[in-house]
């Protein structure tokens, strides 16, 4: 076995390719090294190698996805286009509508069509769900359960965090061409280099995680160590693959470097600080890590579009400001995963039949069919009891408004249109029919009624 110095500071063997880029690291004998923190005299240098796979044999993305992220303005998306690019795969479709009907995305009835979701929900949220369903189906737990200190869900929560994060800040500071949706994706997708490399290297991915958890170095800096490279430039050259817009990519690149010379500067210094206040929110796939200083060109570019932000910390200016929103936004996403994640039953991957003596190897090495899913399928058990009492809910929603907005992130919304509403009904019972106070308090009763309605239909 070659020694952790010379083996460290020569290049690793390609053997014709035909070897994983895994076992080339066993080859080395540095796998264990590697992963109990010991002293690493060069890193691997495997940043072209990793592209090479990444070119050969990408880790799954769907197609559907590449499309909803290739969009690059949402005020011009067209209801049959988006429908079409959902509609286009099975799995993500059929998902989609199962969570929209889900207690945990209050409707007033029931969809069985993403073109019926379209009239009840708005674009930007359609949107926001439609990519949290795609994260899920990309990032599937099988891949994931061969590196143990990489925690799926927690991925796609702290990449869902920061596309709302960066959402909030898009909408605050209205910097000039940045696209909400695709700031959204940007921050969403951030963290696509984790996927690919615990698609390309997973036994190497989680030597790195253990080494980060006993040095106690930021990720980045431990990837850097190792590899060569971090998960950022990884992330770059797989979206570039994938053929995402170039301020996505660049966004995706550049989000634990400098911005200061980005073609898309903007987007790319938000994508960074929303990645940041993620981490620093506690909602981070390595919790309690440790976390690098913000770049001051991303300090550069806060002070640009929110200078009051720059002025003072700007996590504590962000929370203190908009907190709650955040933490409201956070538990709805944490209800939509738990919708998804119960649910996964119904669209686990095809499996392979243990073959038996009276089979031909053909049929041995064939798939089992897998039965057919219904969209609208409803979990078992308790699940079950919540969704068919939703129908109550539906009823309640419409006939006391301000009651949807009281649960949705909106609360005070709610209230001020439920205590309209109750004070001009109870007016017109205490009254007894005076002209002259019974009008307006009708016309109060009925605005608050249309109003009700409108925000149902906006929400």
């Amino acid at each position: 076995m070659p020694t952790q110095d010379s083996a460290s500071s020569e290049s690793l063997p390609m053997n014709g390719g035909s070897e994983s880029l895994d076992e080339r690291v066993l080859s080395t004998g540095l796998m264990e090294a590697i992963s109990h923190g010991s002293v690493l005299y060069s890193d691997l240098g495997l940043l072209d190698d990793i592209k090479k796979v990444l070119r050969n044999k990408p880790p799954r993305f769907p197609e559907a996805f590449r499309k909803l992220a290739c969009i690059t303005r949402e005020d011009l998306v067209r209801w049959s286009d988006l429908g079409e690019i959902i509609e286009s795969d099975e799995k993500i479709n059929a998902r989609l509508i199962h969570l929209i009907n889900s207690p945990s995305v209050p409707i007033p009835g029931k969809v069985k069509s993403i073109s019926r979701a379209g009239s009840l929900l708005s674009t930007p949220r359609l949107l926001n769900l439609a990519v949290l369903v795609a994260l899920t189906e990309t990032y599937d737990r099988a891949r994931f359960k061969r590196i143990p200190l990489l925690d799926m869900v927690e991925l796609i929560r702290h990449s869902i965090l920061t596309g709302i994060l960066i959402r909030l800040i898009v909408a605050e500071t209205n910097p000039s061409k940045v696209d909400s949706f695709q700031a959204f994706v940007a921050g969403a997708l951030h963290d696509i280099g984790v996927y690919a490399l615990a698609g390309v290297m997973p036994q190497t991915y989680q030597a790195i995680l253990q080494r980060q958890a006993v040095t106690k170095k930021s990720l980045v800096a431990t990837e850097r160590e190792v590899l060569g490279c971090d998960h950022a430039e990884v992330g770059g050259t797989y979206a570039a693959l994938l053929g995402l817009p170039d301020p996505v990519i660049e966004s995706i690149l550049l989000h634990h470097q400098s911005v200061e010379k980005a073609e898309s500067r903007l987007l790319a210094g938000i994508v960074a600080l929303a990645n940041r206040l993620a981490n620093n929110a506690g909602v981070s796939m390595i919790p309690k890590a440790v976390q690098e200083p913000i770049e001051l060109s991303v300090k550069d570019v806060v002070r640009d579009i929110k200078p009051e932000w720059a002025r003072a910390d700007v996590g504590t200016a962000i929370f203190v400001r908009y907190g709650e929103r955040i933490n409201v936004r956070l538990s709805e996403v944490n209800s939509q995963l738990n919708v998804l994640i119960d649910t996964s039953e119904f669209f686990e991957e095809e499996k392979i039949p243990v073959p038996t003596g009276e089979e031909t190897p053909e049929e041995a090495t064939a798939p089992e069919a897998v039965p057919a899913v219904d969209p609208v399928a409803k979990p078992t058990g308790q699940k079950q009891t919540q969704i068919s009492g939703n129908g109550i809910g539906d009823f309640l929603n419409y006939v006391i408004p301000g009651l949807h907005l009281i649960k949705s992130d909106e609360p005070l919304e709610g209230f001020l249109v439920l205590f309209i509403f109750s004070f001009c009904l109870l007016g017109l019972i205490l009254t007894g029919g005076k002209i002259a106070v019974t009008i307006p308090l009708v016309v109060g009763v009925m605005g608050a009624a249309v109003w009700n309605i409108f925000t149902m239909m906006r929400d």
